[in-house]
């Protein structure tokens, strides 16, 4: 154990130290914008909407989109209509009768429809691609695209075809990106020292990260006792993630369990493929809240407990009128609890505002259908 301390201390030293190194200064990293999908999201919808040099950062978006081909549209010898482009984020479609969001949607007319699935920490999740690609192919436009970005340009194992979507990275793809509006001659300097500050955020990111890494490497292999601790320290992290989110989850459940009878327990919960915190409305229906694929997805509804065993598939819940719920949390941070390990520490606030927003919605929703649901008892 004292050899895993040891390490432990030393890859934190490192990290204190990366951490406190003089940078240049960066509005973004001051914003401490860090993990947070959606507002990576309305930044990037932010420069592709600026319409200077006749949309000049959206031409340029597109020309990194078809570095392989897949993307082959060219506005170059095109005016651009002012009223024809639309950039917005969190837009609600609906796609086999389910509400969905897309994280930034890029329209010109008729002419082209862009959809950017933004994933930095966050895990794929029920078929988001190849919804997207369904409700796509729906649009009437003359070009359809669908973008799936991550930190390193990794495909999609949600089970959508790779054919039907562009991987991009925030590595190179959108710093190439950014360092091409650093040097536009033909819009507005403030954006190109926006375009610039944003480009430096993900440097500092990449560079502070590999710079880690290399370190904690040498740290690991500069003998055989190090490289056997830190063995042990990786077997033991999923473990000890899941039983720090469960904590978190069960501090939140206290605080509802007064009013409630709790069915089942966050401390219960195992990180398998669903698990569950459930609370009894009344001696027929349940309501609460579920966790798919190690604590990433959530999701919550209510559910008859006379029919619960009889299905079996997120599909069957979907089909049951004892579902009418049914939902994911929109919100990018609590709707992939286990993506990032920091998030329970810094973010629990918001997570419970989430949970509770969704717990009120239950009992307004159960309040509202006393003839379907009964009385609570």
């Amino acid at each position: 154990m004292d050899i895993i301390s040891n390490l432990l201390n030393k890859a934190y030293t490192e990290l204190e130290i990366i951490r406190r190194q003089p940078k240049r200064f960066n509005v973004f990293d001051v914003a401490s914008v860090g993990h947070y999908e959606t507002t990576h999201s309305a930044i990037l919808a932010g420069i592709l909407s600026y319409s200077g040099g006749n949309y000049a950062p959206l031409r340029s978006f597109l020309k990194i989109c078809n570095q392989d081909g897949k993307c082959p549209i060219n506005l170059d010898d095109e005016k651009i209509v002012s009223g024809q482009v639309s950039v917005s984020t969190e837009t609600t479609i609906q796609v086999n009768k389910e509400t969905r969001r897309l994280d930034i949607l890029v329209r010109i007319g008729n002419k082209l429809c862009l959809v950017i699935e933004n994933k930095i920490f966050t895990a794929d999740h029920s078929k988001q691609l190849q919804a997207y690609s369904d409700w796509l192919n729906k649009q009437r436009c003359d070009n359809a695209f669908l973008i799936y970005l991550t930190l390193n340009g990794d495909d999609s194992n949600d089970g959508c075809p790779p054919e039907k979507y562009i991987s991009l990275s925030y590595r190179k793809s959108i710093r190439d990106f950014l360092s091409s509006c650093c040097a536009m001659s033909n819009v507005d300097f403030r954006f190109n020292s926006t375009a610039l500050q944003y480009n430096e955020f993900w440097e500092n990111w990449f560079m502070q990260n590999n710079e880690l890494n290399t370190k904690i490497q040498e740290k690991i292999l500069a003998s055989k006792e190090n490289f056997e601790a830190a063995q042990e320290v990786f077997n033991a992290f999923h473990d000890a993630k899941a039983t720090m989110i469960k904590r978190l989850l069960s501090e939140w459940q206290g605080t509802k369990s007064k009013g409630f009878k709790v069915v089942s327990d966050a401390n219960s919960l195992t990180g398998g493929k669903w698990d569950q915190i459930l609370f009894s409305w009344n001696s027929r229906y349940n309501f609460g809240f579920e966790f798919e694929n190690s604590f990433c997805n959530l999701s919550y509804g209510i559910a008859d407990d006379h029919e619960e065993k009889n299905r079996t598939t997120i599909d069957d819940w979907r089909q049951s009128p004892f579902w009418p719920a049914w939902k994911y949390v929109q919100d990018n941070e609590v709707k992939n609890l286990g993506a990032s390990v920091s998030l329970c520490f810094t973010d629990k606030e918001r997570i419970f505002e989430v949970l509770n927003a969704a717990f009120d919605e239950m009992l307004s929703l159960l309040n509202g259908k006393l003839d379907i649901f009964g009385s609570k008892s």
